[in-house]
């Protein structure tokens, strides 16, 4: 009994929620015919953000006889097929919005001018471009910008499967490079998994487990931290330098085995930096 009472509460709280995003798209959709220019705009964006819950209601409002209508119906849906966000379109306008007529070295150019100009904020719509587009040229763009846009535009690639530039993601450098820019955007624990990947590939590599031992200094988990960075000088790492200065690794250093680490390494004279 008591199962059946959940199963009807949890089935009225899914029936509440789509009800609610009808009401929310009907009343957007009423609203990009507003006199008010922002009223528009916003309504537009509040469309854009539902994503592919607001595509039927949009796909109807783009037949519409209200030309400001049909053009800003036609516009979100543009916006929602390509995954664009507000920051992207601020940046770059509405690049690919006549895609179907466009002769493919076109497509590229519009690519290439995404990525260049939206930066991080392009990623979800050149993976867009990699699941859909059937040129390769078109979609080696996409790849290439999607690889200079940091760590999430890697993680795309990696989702892809990375074969349009024959990249090999199960590399210990590329595991690292992912990583880093995890660790750098603060997502520590999505850091720690690329660099476990990486020891997968080779689980005596240095500077995988120095990384390591970074993330979980950041995440205060200062045990983990140290033993990491054990791990590390055990397997080679001798920049003793570079391990004083950096900053990721502040937490740890009152910590009695962090201060055993320098010691052994001031013994071995050697505190060069790693040639990787």
């Amino acid at each position: 009994m008591h199962r059946t009472l959940l199963i009807a509460g949890l089935a009225l709280l899914v029936s509440a929620a789509a009800t609610s995003d009808e009401a929310d798209v009907s009343e957007y959709i009423d609203r990009i015919g507003d006199e008010s220019f922002e009223s528009r705009r916003e309504a537009t964006w509040a469309l854009v953000e539902l994503g592919d819950r607001a595509l039927p209601a949009l796909a109807e409002a783009a037949e519409s006889d209200d030309p400001e209508v049909r053009t800003r119906a036609r516009f979100a849906r543009r916006m929602i097929q390509w995954r664009f966000n507000l920051d992207l379109a601020e940046k770059v306008g509405d690049p690919f919005a006549n895609w179907a007529a466009m002769e493919w070295y076109e497509r590229e150019r519009a690519v290439m001018d995404v990525g260049a100009m939206g930066g991080e904020h392009a990623v979800p719509s050149l993976e867009q471009v990699l699941k859909t587009e059937e040129s390769d040229a078109v979609r080696r763009a996409a790849a290439v910008c999607l690889l200079r846009a940091g760590a999430e535009g890697l993680l795309a690639l990696e989702r892809s499967g990375g074969d349009v530039l024959e990249l090999h993601l199960d590399d210990i450098g590329m595991r690292i490079r992912i990583g880093n820019g995890l660790l750098k955007a603060g997502k520590y624990e999505e850091a720690l998994v690329q660099y476990r990947k990486a020891l997968e590939i080779d689980p005596e590599d240095d500077i995988a487990w120095y990384n390591i031992a970074c993330a979980y200094s950041l995440l205060e988990d200062l045990d983990e931290s140290v033993a990491a960075l054990e791990k590390s000088v055990e397997y080679g790492y001798d920049d003793l330098e570079w391990m004083q200065r950096d900053s990721d690794l502040d937490n740890i250093r009152d910590h009695p085995r962090y201060k055993a680490l320098v010691e052994k390494l001031e013994q071995r004279g050697d505190g060069g930096a790693d040639d990787r």
